[in-house]
């Protein structure tokens, strides 16, 4: 198995509920058909390796045509009578040690939830997309007649991703299989199977598409994200002083000297500078707000993984990078051998291509502390869109 994730598609349903003479996730949505919307959100993530798209045997020509061009590669599985059979048929055909399930009718799928169900599923094992319940639930008789009220304190609504270990999730459906159940999702699968499935967040707006009004939502939506937005620049300063025994991080890049930069993480000032620039571009708290020194979480933490959480937070709020260029205002250390390293992690976690990365460097001519070799400062431009 190679070190992926494989991304699983079911989508051999028929349409009943949606009122189609077909199956709904070919049906059009702003001129595309649902399920190339889907795999083309899917495709753009970039911890997804491949993706494995389960279809009725009537639909797999026109499912390959929708599928020429994907960004990422795929395979066709034979879909059954039930999503449970469309996702084992499709699991047979993954390599990759974890695996994704996400429904074909989920179109606004976003890499940032994504990104969250596969971290948990490296951590924990499994990572399930989910919403807390806001609506009063009351349950009602057959004729319409509320009989009680349901607390919503601790309920979930299930989405997808279902994320899991492969191996897990194949024990799991050997489990089902032995017991004769069926199950309508893989949370349910691994819980019969014994394990404790791990919600991840989801998304109110990662929602299914299961009737014609559904269909009218998701496109509007899909509207909103294609208006053109005024693009937004953001601008982020970062200054520390040397001090002996501590770690010289930039970039994301140690340095492996007996000195660095003094602070309560590890006081990469190029990454912290960056982090200020992307958060005021999309007009949220600073750094220091959401990640004080007065915190004992942040002691020490690897200023890339904050980074990625500014970066969610950035996606959250419907922004994406375009590029950034970052100054490093230093007499020590020469940092130009190291930079492409720099670029390539910095641009691993923004998901942006490495030449919207730029860093240099200069000195302060003598001048001040910083002249003086005592300490290190960064200065980084952001462009949002």
């Amino acid at each position: 198995m190679n070190a992926g994730v494989t991304a699983i598609v079911p989508a051999a349903g028929r349409g009943t509920r949606f009122g189609a003479d077909r199956n709904k996730a070919l049906v059009d949505l702003l001129g595309r058909p649902m399920l190339r919307v889907t795999l083309d959100a899917l495709a753009v993530c970039v911890e997804i390796n491949d993706l494995v798209i389960a279809v009725h045997p009537d639909d797999r020509r026109e499912v390959e045509r929708i599928c020429e061009g994907l960004a990422k590669p795929w395979l066709l599985a034979d879909g059954g009578q039930t999503r449970q059979v469309s996702v084992r048929n499709a699991l047979v055909l993954v390599e990759t040690p974890i695996v994704a399930v996400h429904d074909a009718a989920r179109p606004l799928i976003t890499p940032d939830i994504v990104s969250r169900c596969i971290a948990s599923a490296r951590e924990h094992g499994s990572g399930i997309a989910a919403v807390p319940v806001a609506d009063t639930l009351q349950r009602a008789d057959t004729e319409g007649l509320v009989l009680d009220s349901v607390p919503r304190e601790d309920l979930w609504a299930m989405q997808t991703p279902q994320c899991a270990k492969t191996t897990l999730l194949r024990d799991a459906f050997e489990q089902a299989e032995r017991d004769g159940l069926v199950f309508t999702d893989e949370g349910s699968l691994l819980r019969n199977a014994g394990h404790t499935p791990r919600l991840a967040r989801g998304a109110a707006y990662n929602m299914k598409v299961t009737t014609p009004d559904d269909l009218a939502l998701a496109e509007a939506v899909l509207r909103s994200r294609e208006a053109p937005k005024a693009p937004r620049v953001g601008y982020g300063y970062d200054i520390h002083r040397f001090a002996q025994g501590r770690r010289m991080v930039l970039g994301g890049v140690d340095f492996d000297l007996d000195y660095g930069p003094d602070g309560h993480s590890d006081a990469d000032v190029i990454l912290h500078a960056l982090m200020d620039a992307l958060l005021g571009a999309a007009g949220l708290p600073d750094i220091g707000n959401l990640f004080p020194n007065t915190d004992e979480r942040w002691r020490g933490v690897s200023s890339l993984e904050l980074l990625a959480d500014v970066v969610r937070r950035v996606h959250d709020e419907s922004w994406r990078v375009g590029n950034v260029d970052i100054t490093v205002i230093a007499e020590r250390p020469m940092i130009s051998a190291r930079v492409p390293e720099m670029r390539t992690r910095i641009a691993e976690v923004l998901r942006v291509p490495e030449d919207a990365v730029g860093i240099k460097a200069t000195t302060a001519e003598g001048l001040g502390d910083l002249g003086h070799g005592d300490g290190i400062a960064a200065q980084a431009v952001c462009l949002l869109g």
